[in-house]
């Protein structure tokens, strides 16, 4: 193996074992809202901190091997996973190294710790990119989620400030959450239902595509805050007027404009996607269709709509990352979700009660995301193993 020296990844590993020299790498403060002091990764992770010191070392010189060595750059994607894994954990850990004064007190993971995780999830990322199968890509993964997922299960990090945050909140964290998640799961449904009769209309008539996407793309020019507080006056007038509209869920406040926006934003994603999609369809795919009888409704749901599947996912996946942040809205318009975490946090300066709603979307960013992309590649081998064409 004879390669260009990996500088981004040599950049970051060097980075991440200077942050844990450097003050910030976790803090305590006498209660949430107070002061925070900056701790040093020696001071806060105790025996802990050789150990981590030690493995930062070592992935400075697989990073800087793997130029030459395929052993090292395999390792190195290994050893980055281990060190995101390790460093929560010895965070987790160190509420049984510092002294913590007063029933309030707290301790958390400061922006030392949280950019030592991000800089070795880099180098994992951009290893992966290298790798040859997805199988490899996996493993890579395998040791930083088994760790996170032991000090999660096993209590380890019950003494961190985020984790008092969430025992102190459970019972609304729940609600929220669920909150949260049933208005993704409606608008993504609802979009993928509307997408199809759009997409069929704008597709045999070329007018009404153009009203579509002007429609569309007008509403995505508008940032996502102002048009759901654009919507509270159209959705008031229809509850104050129309006798059945407050027994379906028409209001100006709540899920109501929160649910119209999402879903105007998911159909531009999905919408846009698959008119690209179907422009890139060969013609003789077209005509071979008509050819055996079959009406243009039959050769677009028959024909065209498998061939442009994969293109589809790409077009919900992508609308679906959208949403689950675009619903952290929803507590400004009165709704509700883990946004209203975020909200009343920012209003006294709680940066745990904020990571406390902001983790948990960004954990269902990761997995949807991860999801799509698996039942993509699996969709696409399945096609390729029939001898299905392909786009």
């Amino acid at each position: 193996m004879n390669k260009k020296l990996d500088l981004a990844s040599l950049f970051f590993s060097l980075f991440a074992l200077l942050l844990l020299f450097l003050n910030h790498f976790m803090f305590v403060s006498e209660s949430r809202v107070t002061q925070k002091i900056g701790l040093t990764a020696s001071k806060s992770l105790g025996a802990n901190f050789p150990i981590i010191v030690g493995l930062s070392i070592l992935l400075v010189a697989l990073v800087a091997l793997s130029r030459q060595k395929l052993w090292a750059h395999s390792l190195s994607a290994l050893l980055a996973s281990t060190n995101c894994g390790l460093a929560l954990l010895f965070a987790g850990q160190a509420t049984n190294v510092v002294a913590l004064t007063g029933d309030n007190a707290r301790i958390s993971m400061s922006i030392g710790c949280y950019l030592y995780m991000i800089c070795n999830y880099l180098i994992l990322y951009k290893t992966n990119r290298s790798m040859t199968t997805s199988w490899q890509r996996l493993v890579n993964y395998l040791p930083g989620l088994g760790i996170a997922a032991y000090s999660f299960f096993s209590g380890q990090l019950d003494g961190l400030s985020i984790m008092v945050e969430y025992y102190n909140r459970q019972s609304k964290f729940h609600t929220e959450f669920w909150k949260h998640l049933s208005m993704v799961i409606r608008v993504i449904l609802s979009a993928i239902v509307l997408s199809l009769p759009l997409v069929w209309l704008g597709h045999r008539y070329p007018r009404w595509r153009g009203w579509i996407a002007g429609f569309l793309n007008t509403i995505e020019s508008i940032p996502s805050i102002a048009f759901i507080f654009l919507l509270v006056f159209p959705l008031s007038y229809l509850n104050r007027h129309l006798p059945f509209a407050e027994a379906i869920g028409i209001s100006g406040l709540g899920a109501a404009p929160v649910y119209v926006a999402l879903l105007c934003y998911a159909l531009f994603q999905i919408v846009n996607n698959m008119y690209g999609a179907l422009d890139s369809i060969d013609g003789k795919y077209i005509e071979v269709g008509r050819a055996m009888g079959m009406t243009k409704r039959q050769v677009f749901f028959q024909v065209e709509l498998p061939l442009i599947l994969p293109v589809m996912l790409s077009g919900i996946r992508l609308a679906l990352t959208m949403t689950i942040a675009g619903t952290t809205l929803g507590a400004y318009a009165g709704y509700g979700g883990l946004g209203s975490f975020i909200l009343s946090g920012s209003k006294g300066f709680a940066i745990d009660q904020i990571l406390l709603g902001t983790f948990p979307i960004l954990f269902m960013i990761l997995v949807s995301d991860a999801l799509l992309r698996f039942l993509n590649y699996l969709l696409i081998a399945f096609r390729r193993k029939r001898g299905e064409v392909q786009l």
